[in-house]
């Protein structure tokens, strides 16, 4: 079948306004200094960083066909990094990040202060926690933003995902054309099952906010000059109904539905497939209690002491660092663990989940071409300028029944500093 090298769209002439992204310069140096004079109580801490960035610019695309858009792309974005030893002379380090479309949605100084409290503590706390060594295979339960981090790597990080791709076009040495293989094969799995049953996939990117929290995701009219539609269903009890598109038509996805999205990269710009607000929904959501008790069911059948239960310390509308926790099966307790970031896990499945929660939570991040944030984590190079900005509204907690995580080995000796920080 012969494919087309462009698809059609209607002709559309548009102005989109911006939203008010005034600030002072003087206001926000005065709050990094304020905000960052807060390690100083911390004399421990042997680094810590505050990045802000502020992005606006307006894009005018005019093409052949008589398209004529004016577009904003808005984004305000603030990084908090600390990083400590542990006891045993490893590095430990996290960070916080915020996004939003004006400056004005960024938190306020008294909440960026408490928050930096909170990283701290949970820095001072993973200080002394025991280092995973053994390795695990078993259930985990993730809450909040990492529940986040792993649908958005799971719809659009891998090789199957949410994304329509151009096949590429072969000469083969007859002399005759051919397209080859896609890199996505849910190309050909339009109309069949590709998730549990449970989860419908839907995009709404008008939206502009989403119970009383502001989105970063929402668009009106894309990098090629067309509109997305209203709600467009990706998957529907768990059965692929569409992919995101651009106007560069696949053999199964031969029309745009205006999801050629503008990508912020290092100041500048480019442009991508991606998401803008995703909802991803359950028919069969369950509370935290209840995944508990699923999750420990679970572990009991592999003969194992606990499972894992990954949390955010800071439950607000950003990018929180990450606690892992032990919990014991026969006492019910949680012992903080260390040594894991998402580099070790080496096996996530969204065929694996076993069961999420009713409640949601709104997730803004910037989205690489990857289909992740653009750093690991523990990492101090999250790119607070690099990504399309998306906004998942996401299951609160989800209970995935087996992941494997590899560990480094434990070390023969520790060598620790043998000068103390020049602060203390």
């Amino acid at each position: 079948m012969e494919i087309q090298d462009f698809c059609k769209v209607p002709i559309i002439k548009k102005n989109i306004e911006s939203e008010d992204f005034s600030y002072s310069k003087h206001h926000w140096d005065s709050v990094l200094r304020v905000v960052s004079s807060t390690f100083t109580k911390y004399n421990w801490i042997r680094n810590s960083e505050m990045e802000l960035n502020f992005y606006q610019a307006r894009v005018y695309f005019l093409n052949s066909e008589g398209i004529e858009t004016s577009v904003p792309i808005q984004l305000a974005s603030l990084k908090i990094y600390a990083q400590t030893l542990s006891e045993t002379g490893d590095h430990i380090s996290d960070y916080i990040v915020y996004h939003a479309k004006t400056p004005k949605g960024l938190p306020t100084v008294e909440k960026l202060v408490e928050h930096v409290d909170k990283l701290v503590n949970f820095l001072d706390q993973l200080k002394t926690a025991p280092k995973l060594y053994e390795g695990y295979n078993g259930p985990v339960i993730i809450s909040d933003c990492i529940s986040g981090k792993f649908f958005m790597k799971e719809l659009f990080g891998g090789k199957d995902n949410l994304k329509a791709f151009r096949e590429s076009l072969q000469n083969k040495p007859e002399s005759s054309f051919s397209y080859g293989k896609s890199f996505n094969s849910f190309e050909n799995k339009m109309n069949k099952k590709v998730y549990p049953r449970e989860f419908t996939i839907v995009t709404n990117s008008k939206l502009n906010s989403y119970n009383e929290i502001k989105l970063i995701g929402g668009f009106l009219i894309d990098a090629e000059g067309v509109e997305p539609p209203e709600e467009m269903v990706l998957v529907e009890n768990g059965v692929l109904k569409a992919l995101l598109n651009d106007r560069t038509p696949t053999r199964n996805v031969p029309n745009s539905n205006g999801h050629k999205r503008y990508r912020i990269y290092n100041n500048g710009f480019s442009h991508a497939v991606g998401p803008g607000n995703l909802f991803v929904r359950s028919n069969k959501g369950l509370s935290y209690d209840s995944l508990l008790i699923k999750a420990i069911n679970i572990a009991k059948e592999e003969d194992l002491e606990y499972i894992l239960v990954a949390k955010a310390p800071i439950l607000h509308n950003c990018q929180s660092p990450v606690c892992f926790y032990k919990h014991y099966i026969n006492t019910g307790e949680e012992e903080l663990i260390r040594g894991i970031g998402s580099q070790n896990i080496i096996t996530t499945n969204l065929k694996n989940v076993a069961g999420v929660s009713k409640e949601q939570y709104i997730y803004n991040a910037l989205e690489s071409f990857y289909g992740y944030e653009v750093a690991e984590n523990g990492s101090n190079y999250y790119n607070i300028k690099w990504g399309i900005p998306v906004s998942f509204i996401v299951p609160s907690n989800v209970l995935i029944d087996n992941i494997e995580i590899d560990t480094e080995n434990k070390p023969i000796y520790v060598k620790l500093p043998v000068v103390a920080p020049p602060t203390e």
